[in-house]
């Protein structure tokens, strides 16, 4: 594929309402656009492509600030927009192969129209589009002059002609969304604002392809030795011609990673030709912390009688995934839900990665910055979350690079999907375009069909039976069968949490190996937290307030404070940036900002924990009054609140991270929620939209160290026991000091040596609880120091107290203050 012009940049945009388009069945297809019909109210701008239609509405001064206040409700005016884009280029020469315009993301619903004549249409937001321009049969091209319009249909509007069922459930924004394959957050989520929006939101071109061409191309690992370093790869190629016979094909594959290097050709008896290679000297894929990221550089040539008529090249790692799993804990509390590569079982420290930016169009420009946080904060998975998109190539180049695993959801979440034949096959068609596009990534270890779909189906009751997940096509038939086809190199997981038949039948009384802590949110070491049977956690978080500065970046000054109104409610700058897209109205996410407040004064207030996660009028009053109380009545008292939020964030990450890497011989990992927030809010992320970081990083980078000792939580006896848990693969001796700050009495020391992968008890510490002991945990190994804290239970420490051994330790810092 050759690239003939980049046609991203700048682009004229029409826009028009839908009723006055409707009434004219106007159709924006002519070459001159001076003609416009005078009933219809055109607004014309300029257009970024890649780009969403707001951002250049705000850019023209249409829009102000949409993050500011409420600001982002004005978004919901605009859902009803036609858009055109119109762009003209010109072809100095008429192309000898076959010639393509490139889309590689158009929300979502659109007729594209080359010099006058619909090419195409489409009806997906989420994959790359093609649409012939010249082939041996057809020439839309001109010599000189072209002109591209791509009409654009309002999504909001179009999700209408689709009927929904009773059974048909979704989240309270989102259930017009179910039957359009467009990001399911861009409705609205309890992350992320109703954006529905559309656009040219990735980049376009004009490419060019011969006319004798591969047409597609995988090679996976089916066997490997570790001892030998040998390999056998499986592969196949597809290639495109209109020749009758193929007895002058041949394609040669090439492979080098360093000074490995393996080589295989094939001839044709048919347009398809699957193959294998074996050879020895092989180097292999790691994930990260586990040995080197090695990648084969992987050429393919395709000679027609001898003569070089097209080249793929694309990278992949020989590594082998095996995901072991239990339905559920036996009776005894036993099971598994772990990944094994390479036959070696990893320890899972992950982080979910949600969108990047309420408009997608902005993702590229924030996603190295995310990915850097992600490995430097320790992890060595991300959860691509079923609510968001299918990323770009540089994200899965990374992944690859840096060995950061990748387990990743098809784009469906929270929801009872449709079942109806047309829907399956556009999930049919979008899977297929997904997974043949990125397969070769070697980060990628684990296929899932969805984001808690399963659970969803729990909910639902039909003559007072729960409905049962295993009946769901989508992810029983439509992508097992997608994926048996195209990459059968992975497992794959149905939904997370997965109910499967034996799940389902015991629901009532056990819960899945894997599954998503989140209960009350109420205080970190609760009952539901500390007695989770889940032996994966692919979700947990807990919210921590941004930092003032950035507060003020997003909350207009006047809304500032009071946070809660006489009324129990957050003033509508706060209920908007909890993700609630309605102030007239109490709406499904409001509770987020009470919920916030409530874990302040939980922890440093005296207030006892009522196990909701949600908070009457009357409490959210209370728990208001109370942070007056503790820090003043003003914009000034925002320092404290903020603070002390993010250290009930930050202990609570702490707490379950740490949790289930003590119990690491039994447990598969966890994957917290989550990194990066996509818009300005207030939410579960441990690095706001402005890349501020809350003190939250700090812990779990602490906890996330690859040698890490820490404590498990007191017994009966008030005793608690030091463990090292080591995540690389080799042993580990160091020597340690447990220090009480309260006293700066040393309570443990020693010298130790942890096993490879392993996990060790050091020492039992008794605990005197005459004053709550705040201990600092320090270790050297290889000439390197690590740190960590331990507080058994800090609401029995008042805020300043718990400041000063945050200045005296320097564990953490806030940032933004």
């Amino acid at each position: 594929m050759k690239q003939l012009i980049d046609l991203s940049g700048k682009w004229d945009l029409y826009l028009a309402p839908h009723n006055q388009v409707k009434e004219t069945e106007y159709e924006f297809n002519i070459l001159n656009i001076k003609k416009l019909p005078k009933n219809i109210d055109f607004t014309k701008i300029d257009a970024e492509v890649p780009g969403n239609f707001e951002l250049d509405m705000q850019r023209a001064g249409l829009l102000h600030d949409i993050f500011m206040g409420t600001n982002t409700l004005l978004c919901q005016e605009y859902e009803n927009r036609h858009l055109w884009y119109v762009k003209e280029f010109n072809l100095d020469e008429i192309p000898t192969g076959d010639v393509f315009l490139r889309f590689e993301g158009i929300d979502t619903f659109a007729k594209i129209y080359l010099n006058g004549v619909c090419i195409g249409s489409c009806d997906n937001m989420l994959i790359e589009h093609e649409y012939p321009v010249q082939e041996d049969w057809m020439n839309y091209l001109n010599l000189g002059k072209n002109q591209i319009i791509v009409h654009i249909y309002p999504t909001a509007i179009k999700a209408r002609e689709f009927e929904g069922t009773p059974l048909a459930v979704g989240l309270p924004y989102n259930e017009d969304s179910l039957h359009v394959r467009k990001a399911p957050y861009m409705f609205g989520w309890d992350i992320m604002p109703r954006t529905v929006s559309g656009g040219l939101w990735r980049g376009v071109s004009l490419i060019e392809k011969p006319k004798h061409r591969i047409d597609s191309f995988y090679l996976g690992t089916s066997t490997m030795n570790l001892q030998w370093n040998a390999a056998t790869l499986s592969g196949q190629i597809r290639i495109h011609t209109d020749d009758d016979l193929l007895s002058d094909y041949e394609a040669v594959i090439s492979g080098t990673c360093g000074d490995s290097h393996f080589e295989h050709s094939v001839r044709f008896w048919g347009v398809s030709r699957n193959f294998s290679v074996g050879f020895k000297g092989a180097k292999f894929w790691w994930p990260k912390g586990e040995g080197e990221q090695n990648l084969y550089d992987v050429e393919v040539k395709l000679y027609r009688k001898g003569e070089l008529c097209d080249t793929h090249k694309t990278r992949i790692g020989i590594r082998q995934i095996e995901l072991i799993r239990t339905s559920t804990l036996d009776e005894n509390g036993k099971g598994k839900f772990e990944f094994k590569i390479n036959a070696k079982k990893v320890f899972i420290l992950g982080t979910n990665w949600v969108p990047l930016d309420a408009f997608p169009s902005q993702n590229e420009k924030r996603v190295i910055k995310a990915l850097e946080m992600v490995e430097d904060v320790g992890c060595n998975m991300i959860r691509l979350w079923g609510g968001d998109l299918y990323e770009s190539d540089s994200f899965y180049n990374w992944c690859d690079e840096h060995g950061i695993m990748i387990w990743h959801d098809f784009i469906m979440g929270c929801a009872y999907y449709p079942q109806y034949e047309e829907f399956c096959e556009k999930l049919r068609v979008e899977a297929t375009v997904a997974v043949k596009r990125l397969r070769d990534h070697a980060s990628i270890v684990l296929w899932a069909g969805d984001n808690e779909c399963d659970v969803f189906y729990t909910y639902a009751l039909k003559n007072g039976k729960r409905l049962d997940p295993n009946t769901n096509v989508l992810t029983r038939k439509v992508l097992p069968e997608v994926l048996r086809i195209y990459d059968e190199f992975r497992p794959y997981l149905p939904s997370s949490p997965y109910v499967d038949e034996y799940a389902f039948s015991v629901i009532d009384q056990r819960r899945p190996s894997e599954d998503h802590l989140w209960g009350p949110r109420n205080y970190y070491k609760s009952d539901y937290y500390t007695k989770a049977t889940a032996l994966f956690a692919s979700e947990t978080g807990f919210h921590g307030c941004p930092s003032v500065e950035s507060l003020k970046k997003f909350i207009t000054p006047e809304k500032l404070w009071p946070i809660i109104l006489p009324n129990g409610r957050p003033n509508e700058d706060y209920i908007v940036h909890a993700a609630s897209m309605e102030t007239k109205h109490i709406g499904k996410y409001e509770y987020r900002i009470a919920l916030m407040l409530k874990q302040v004064a939980v922890l440093f207030g005296g207030v006892a924990d009522n196990n909701r996660g949600t908070a009457t009028a009357e409490e959210s009053v209370e728990y208001f009054e109370l942070m007056k109380k503790m820090f003043g009545d003003g914009v000034d008292a925002l320092e404290g609140h903020a603070k002390a939020s993010q250290i009930f964030q930050a202990e609570s990450f702490k707490f379950m991270i740490e949790r289930f890497r003590i119990r690491k011989e039994t447990h598969g990992g966890l994957i917290w929620w989550n990194i990066l927030d996509g818009w300005p809010q207030v939410s579960d992320a441990v690095v706001d939209y402005y890349f501020t970081k809350k003190l939250a990083y700090d812990y779990i980078k602490n906890s996330q160290q690859p040698l890490c000792l820490m404590f498990d939580e007191p017994n009966e006896e008030n005793k608690i026991r030091l463990v090292a848990a080591n995540d690389i693969p080799e042993d580990k001796t160091f020597s340690y000091k447990v220090t009480r700050v309260n006293d700066n009495a040393v309570v443990a020391s020693g010298d130790a040596t942890v096993s490879a992968s392993g996990i060790l008890e050091l020492d039992v510490v008794s605990l005197d609880f005459s004053a709550e002991p705040m201990l600092l945990i320090e270790w050297e190994c290889d000439g390197k120091v690590g740190r960590n804290h331990f507080i058994s239970d800090v609401r029995k420490l008042d805020y300043n107290t718990y400041i000063d051994f945050l200045n005296k330790t320097e564990i953490g810092h806030f940032e933004g203050f």
